[in-house]
Order: structure tokens, then sequence, then C-alpha cells
């Protein structure tokens, strides 16, 4: 969710060209749900720490520890971008004025370019980086559990949940990422064979869409 929210605040195009929310709100949500993934996986990894013998908790034990120690550092910098972006709106409406309403215009002038300069912040191109691998490191976790797919037959149902709970929501909340590259992918292969084989095609279609 981190991800899909960094690249909607950098392009709302990420978003089907809807606009993005208040910026202390959007950041909220990837903020609320991590810390919430990572209570559960600490409450898993306390729950079979003193059993490492145990099947259900060894099998997935590298992606579990390595998943919450990727939680830990995305709570942290989504943490530190929100009281960042806090400090900075509260600034910058005491220059405008904002709250005695005093132009408007400039106030949403400024918001844009206050996103862009979080988004490519220190603390905001680290988030970057932590929300992609943990998005790579889900996907891993997806394909451990499709080659092991009997392997939390011993768990109980409480921890079965915590580690499909990790796997699908945040599956869920990296799909519109897949389906804007999907559909970017397709279209740019049609428009490159259509420039090879068909280019007249490719310039109508050009002057349509324009």
């Amino acid at each position: 969710m981190e991800t899909v929210t960094w690249l909607w605040l950098y392009d709302k195009r990420w978003m089907f060209g809807c606009k993005a929310p208040n910026l202390l709100k959007i950041w909220a949500a990837p903020l609320f749900f991590n810390a919430l993934f990572l209570g559960s996986l600490l409450y898993y990894s306390y729950y079979y720490r003193e059993d490492t013998a145990n099947p259900c908790y060894s099998k997935f034990r590298v992606w579990i520890d390595f998943r919450t120690y990727l939680l830990i550092a995305l709570v942290i910098d989504l943490t530190w971008i929100w009281l960042k972006a806090s400090k900075k709106i509260e600034t910058e409406d005491h220059k405008l004025g904002i709250h005695h309403k005093a132009n408007i215009n400039t106030a949403k002038k400024y918001n844009y370019w206050l996103r862009r300069r979080l988004v490519i912040s220190y603390s905001g191109l680290i988030m970057l980086m932590l929300g992609v691998m943990n998005w790579i490191w889900t996907f891993y976790g997806m394909n451990l559990m499709y080659y092991n797919p009997h392997g939390l037959d011993q768990c109980g149902m409480i921890q079965q949940n915590i580690v499909w709970g990790n796997l699908v929501l945040t599956g869920i909340f990296s799909f519109p990422i897949i389906w804007i590259l999907f559909w970017m992918i397709i279209i740019k292969s049609i428009c490159l064979v259509l420039s090879v084989v068909w280019p007249s095609a490719l310039i109508f279609i050009k002057k349509c869409t324009a």
C-alpha cells in the first residue's frame, strides 16, 4: 500500500487519474495497515519463538522474520514522513494564512509541490525502496505458499489467518500498480508492433487520442 501511495502522490495516473486526498490522511492508511501487519507477525513470532522445531513456524521462519524487519523499517519511515508532512503543512499554512481563508488558489498550488518534495525526499525515497522490497518479498511468500500448499496445516486457525492476511491483503493493495503495469505493457507492445507493420494505423490512433 505504501508503494501505491508513493506513486499516486508522484503522478495521479497511477490511480486512474483520480486526485490524491489530503496529504496527512493518505499516509495514515499505509501506516495503520503496516502497523497492523507488524503486530500480527510479532504475535506469531512470539507464539512459536520458544518452539523452533515446530514445523508450522520453521517452514516460514525466514520469510516471517525478514518481513517483520521490513515492516518495522516501514512503520518508522512512514511515521517520519507523516511527522515531516504535518510540520511542513503547519509551516506553510502559517505563511499563507490559510486559517484565515486567504488565497486558496495559492494553497492548492503549494500543496502539489509539497507532495512532490515529500515523495522525492530522503525519507520518501527510502520508503519507496522499502515498499518495493516488501512487495517483492510478499510475492516470494506467495510463491513459497504455492510450493508448500500444506505448509500451514499444522498451524492453528489464527496463525494461518495471520500469514494469509499478510500475503493476500498486500497483494490486494498492490492491485492498482499491477493493473496499470499490465495495460501499460499491452499498449506499448501494440504500439511497437504497429510502428513496424502498420505505421499509418499508429499515426491515426495517436491523432484520435491526442
